[in-house]
């Protein structure tokens, strides 16, 4: 359907020729392998998943938690829990998993790759029904989900990818005339659900509100043009109506209006920003595909035709590459920021914030990147009727992306209507290019032969000319199958083109592991004992061990260390699946939504080993929140420490008052030397340790 004043007239959709549907179908199934690839692998790095299920399985058992479970620092707090719907799910599949002799990890597993797949490549094929060359929609899909494939964790937020998807789609369809506005309202109870599931509802809020934006700026449209404005006023009067009701669905949640107040426990704190991996900005080095995407906005901005046009194009490429990595190099952070010692979390506090705003690079990247997305959404108006609401989510998730490496997937959700959009019209563009200069060919051809023959000169252009059959989706489809290779074989841990190896596996061979049930991927390390903080006996070598602490923790069991047990956030996902809240409850873990970041300033001081001199020469003070790394063990009478080797803190363990009773390559287990302490410690000296490791090469 098509708005034309108040009357909707249909419109028929892009009808793609026989010989190209092919192309098509091979296409979308490459879109869909490499959605899939990149999600159906094993554990290996992430430890949310643990602490998801765990919640699950709690609250398939007890109910919903009133306040935190897993940590005795966090005990007393009230826990609004915005995922408890995915997570009963997640476990709900897990046990179906297990009962079916699929096994639990592997069903939740494939159960998130399918939902991937059916984010990207599905929102690809709905977008490509509408396109004379549907192999772009299916490139664009695989380039959305190559851009966002570093956080295809098994968590809640795969659920959320899947619904934005779906609403940035039907709103796509509305506003193009081909869906009826009654059907929008199906998006109440929609949010309703979602607002259980992830807190990712907030993102369909906010492509409601782009879609507002376009709703008002087309009645602004038409009172500059003296048009009727009743209809347009009703239509934004109707979505205002529409995105109120569906913020009041959100409200439809065990904990009411107290979820909107989880994003600020985060945003609010500026060492955790600088502190969380994934709230940091990608690094380009691996997420290349982030400067490919935003190339290839600027290339669809300009869509050149011509040999001229396509060499400044590529000049315009070349300077914009430059431009993007150049920021890189003046990264006053990364400068300042030693790899070693224990001033590896000073910088954020050393460095003033307006110093540091003024060289990070990510500002400069959204000034590069933001203006090339709006302007390839302008572009692509003809087909994006909505192209203001394109250019605002394109604007915020971009903004998003390039500022924390977990918001890509947003980010490549939103883009993939701009991408397939704008490579089929300018595969049209150039179609129509090349069957004009064809026609024009025949035209000289047949004018020459006619002179020779002595007939009438012909004045007017020859009418009747066979058109050009010429298509450029085999094209589309080699582009996408060369990236499907390389994305397949290639390392799926380093950048550029180094092919599979042991210590950097392909996607491929992670799938394959994972077919075959092996559901934690082993990693490959290089150890050095002199580098070790702490004196060790272990050898020199390069090993194969496990991702998560699963010795350490069989031994901690086995050996009846004493509680209060402390460890560090981001391995605690694991120690919550087999502890918590059961035998031990851990100190912290990485759930920041529900404390902030009041205990990470104490997980970093006793990681880091930092003194009172240590904090006091970095400006560290109590007020906000740091404290020696002995009174954070003092303060909450621990007796266990649970830490990574490389942690700096082992040296002060080592120094004296802590006996080390179990260490390999990737965990050392301490227990406080007191007499009450002395039965466990001669206890755990008894155990038999096998090696958890397997000597490489």
């Amino acid at each position: 359907m098509r708005h034309n004043g108040r009357a909707m007239i249909a419109s028929p959709p892009q009808q793609t020729p026989r010989s190209g549907r092919r192309f098509a179908v091979a296409a979308f199934a490459l879109a869909a392998w490499v959605a899939f690839t990149f999600s159906f692998t094993p554990l290996r790095t992430s430890h949310d998943e643990f602490w998801h299920l765990k919640t699950g399985r709690w609250i398939a058992a007890h109910g919903l938690p009133k306040n935190d479970i897993f940590t005795y620092t966090a005990e007393g707090i009230p826990w609004n829990n915005h995922e408890w719907l995915a997570q009963l799910g997640m476990w709900d599949i897990y046990r179906a998993g297990e009962a079916g002799g699929l096994g639990g990890w592997r069903a939740v597993i494939l159960f998130k790759s399918l939902c991937i797949v059916l984010a990207f490549a599905g929102l690809g094929a709905l977008l490509g029904r509408r396109l004379r060359e549907p192999a772009w929609a299916a490139l664009a899909a695989a380039l959305a989900a190559a851009l966002a494939r570093r956080t295809f964790y098994p968590r809640p937020p795969f659920v959320s990818y899947l619904l934005l998807a779906a609403v940035v789609w039907v709103f796509a369809e509305w506003r193009a005339g081909r869906l009826r506005e009654r059907a929008l309202w199906w998006l109440v109870p929609y949010f309703a659900l979602w607002a259980n599931l992830h807190g990712g509802w907030m993102t369909g809020l906010v492509a409601i509100g782009a879609f507002w934006v376009d709703a008002a700026w087309r009645l602004a449209i038409d009172w500059r043009r003296v048009r009727p404005l009743a209809p347009a006023a009703g239509r934004l009067a109707r979505l205002t109506a529409l995105g109120t009701a569906c913020a009041l669905a959100t409200l439809a949640n065990p904990y009411g209006y107290h979820l909107y107040e989880l994003a600020g426990r985060v945003q609010s704190d500026r060492y955790l920003w600088v502190s969380i991996g994934e709230l940091r900005p990608p690094d380009w080095q691996y997420v290349w595909v982030l400067e490919g995407v935003i190339l290839l906005a600027a290339a669809l901005a300009v869509r050149p035709l011509r040999p001229i046009g396509w060499l400044w194009t590529g000049v315009l490429l070349v300077v914009l590459h430059f431009a993007l990595r150049g920021p890189l190099w003046l990264d006053l952070g990364t400068l300042c920021n030693p790899s070693s010692g224990p001033q590896a979390f000073l910088p954020p506090i050393l460095i003033h914030p307006i110093v540091t705003a003024a060289f990070n690079p990510e500002w400069v990247h959204a000034a590069l990147a933001l203006p090339i997305f709006a302007a390839a959404a302008w572009r692509c108006r003809r087909r994006l009727p909505a192209w203001p609401a394109h250019a605002l989510l394109a604007g915020f998730f971009g903004w998003q992306g390039i500022t924390h490496v977990r918001h890509l997937p947003w980010l490549g959700v939103v883009l993939l209507p701009l991408l397939a959009n704008g490579l089929d019209l300018w595969s049209r563009e150039l179609r129509r290019g090349l069957k004009d200069a064809k026609d024009v060919k025949d035209l000289k051809d047949l004018k020459e032969y006619m002179e020779e023959a002595g007939a009438p000169s012909l004045q007017s252009p020859v009418s009747g000319l066979p058109p050009s059959a010429s298509s450029f989706q085999p094209l589309a489809f080699a582009v996408l199958a060369a990236l499907t290779v390389y994305w397949t074989f290639a390392s799926a841990n380093l950048p550029g083109w180094r092919l599979i190896s042991r210590e950097a596996p392909s996607y491929f061979a992670r799938n394959l592991m994972l077919a075959r049930g092996v559901v934690l991927q082993p990693a490959v390390i290089r150890f050095d004992p002199a580098r070790q903080p702490a004196p060790t006996d272990l050898p020199a070598g390069v090993f194969e061990i496990q991702p998560y602490p699963v010795a350490a923790t069989d031994f901690l069991l086995r050996a009846r260390l004493p509680g209060r047990l402390w460890n560090g956030g981001n391995y605690a996902g694991y120690l919550i699946w087999r502890l918590a809240p059961e035998r031990y409850k851990v100190f912290t873990d990485n759930r920041y939504d529900i404390y902030g970041g009041r205990f990470i300033r104490q997980e970093h001081a006793v990681l880091n080993g930092w003194t009172a001199d240590d904090l006091d020469r970095a400006g560290m003070t109590r007020a906000i929140g740091f404290i020696p790394w002995n009174e954070v063990l003092d303060f909450w009478k621990v007796q266990t420490v649970f830490i990574p080797a490389e942690a700096l803190g082992n040296r002060r363990f080592a120094a004296g008052g802590w006996v080390r009773v179990y260490e390999d390559f990737a965990f050392n287990l301490w227990v406080r030397d007191t007499p009450a302490n002395r039965p466990a410690i001669d206890r755990a000296r008894t155990l038999p340790r096998p090696a958890p490791w397997v000597e490489r090469e």
